[in-house]
């Protein structure tokens, strides 16, 4: 499972505006027999008599590269039908036994037929949730899939980075006389016509300039901190390294960096 709903992008993404993501006390798998789209609130959920979600425990996240995924550590068995109750489509996370939101949603690859014979399950690595994009940092991957298990994301003030690599192939921040990171502000969260939630930055800002060698500016890098802290997004320049001596400065207008999940 993979396919976040527009809920779920909108509170990762809010913890960017200094939002904190409370995580549920606990996840649970429902089951659908149609598409519940990334609205989250599309679809017919199964109802038979018995039916009733079911509680997962998700294994700890494991990171290969910019690949962050976990799975169902144990087992998941739904109540067996009295008799027929339609195909099972999709499956998805909710965070309440009954009622509350959809976080994540999938196709099933192998569609449920609901008969008296049948009794849904999931044996442990069936459900499994990746996070494979390039640019957000797998530290916080890992941190949006843990959410998944009960660990509040603490809203923060993001703040803009020069980096002279990229920081998962051995890239360090620039560092000189005068250099700062630059603080961020992003707007809300809005749906892009690709299906994509996107957040930008309202505020326009500058680097003091450089009058000693900072290095090579090549990726930006979004933190969580003014110092220290953690990295959360970064991309390579699009017009290439620029070395950053004889008072060179970065400018950021409005709209220029722009953060997206889905």
């Amino acid at each position: 499972m993979s396919a976040m709903t527009n809920h779920f992008e909108r509170e990762m993404l809010n913890t960017m505006r200094n939002t904190t993501a409370i995580a549920p006390a606990s996840v649970h798998l429902a089951l659908f027999l149609s598409d519940p789209t990334e609205s989250g609130t599309a679809g017919t959920e199964v109802s038979y008599a018995g039916y009733a979600r079911q509680p997962v425990t998700f294994a700890a996240p494991a990171t290969s590269g910019v690949v962050v995924s976990m799975e169902n550590a144990t087992e998941i068995e739904f109540p067996k039908p009295n008799g027929a109750a339609g195909r099972v489509t999709h499956g998805a996370i909710m965070s309440a036994a009954t009622g509350g939101d959809m976080l994540l949603y999938v196709q099933l690859t192998n569609p449920i037929e609901l008969t008296a014979d049948t009794v849904p399950r999931f044996i442990p690595g069936e459900v499994m949730l990746t996070m494979s994009g390039t640019m957000m940092d797998p530290g916080f991957k890992a941190r949006v899939l843990n959410y998944l298990r009960g660990s509040t994301i603490n809203g923060f003030h993001p703040f803009y980075a020069l980096f002279d690599g990229d920081p998962l192939s051995g890239g360090t921040e620039l560092m000189g006389t005068g250099y700062a990171r630059l603080p961020l502000e992003f707007d809300q969260p809005v749906e892009q016509i690709s299906g994509q939630m996107m957040i930008t930055n309202l505020n326009a800002t500058q680097t003091q300039p450089a009058t000693t060698s900072w290095g090579t500016w090549a990726f930006m890098v979004v933190m969580d901190a003014e110092t220290g802290g953690g990295r959360v997004w970064s991309k390579q320049n699009l017009g290439g390294a620029y070395t950053m001596n004889n008072n060179a400065q970065v400018y950021l207008r409005p709209g220029n960096v722009r953060l997206s999940m889905n």
